[in-house]
C-alpha cells in the first residue's frame, strides 16, 4: 500500500498579506520577513513576488550597510579638514 504525501500548506489571509507589504515598506530583511511571519524563506520570497514586494537578503543589506559606513567615513574625513 502507498500512500501520497500531502503538504503541509498554510493559505495567505488578506491579513499576512498586509502584514507582509508591512514589512517590506519598513526595509525589513528577508530574514526578519520570515522570523516575524514563521514561514520558510522561500515562501517569504514567492509570494513577495507574486504581491510585487522585494524584501533584501543578506548579502544586499551587508552591501548597503557597507556603503552606509564607507559614506560615512567619508564625510568623517571631509568635515576633518575644516
Amino acid at each position: 500500500m502507498t500512500f501520497k504525501r500531502v503538504p503541509i500548506v498554510r493559505p495567505w489571509s488578506a491579513e499576512d498579506d498586509e502584514a507582509l507589504r508591512r514589512l517590506a515598506a519598513a526595509g525589513a530583511t528577508l530574514l526578519r520577513a520570515t522570523a516575524a511571519m514563521n514561514r520558510r524563506s522561500a515562501v517569504i520570497r514567492k509570494h513577495a513576488q507574486k504581491l510585487g514586494l522585494h524584501f533584501a537578503g543578506m548579502r544586499e543589506e551587508k552591501r548597503r550597510v557597507r556603503l552606509l559606513d564607507q559614506l560615512e567615513a567619508a564625510g568623517d574625513r571631509a568635515l576633518s579638514r575644516f
